[in-house]
């Protein structure tokens, strides 16, 4: 395999693991607030 595959492969791994968290952060936090009943 080569390197700039292998690069551009873990750059795509971690680009989406930081959506995935991003997205868990924001569900999590929307829940909380309407948990509290508040906008934020």
């Amino acid at each position: 395999m080569r390197p700039l595959f292998k690069a551009l492969l873990w750059m795509a791994l971690i680009l989406m693991l930081l959506i995935i968290l991003v997205v868990v952060f924001g569900l999590v936090m929307a829940d909380l607030a309407i948990r509290r009943g508040g906008p934020l």
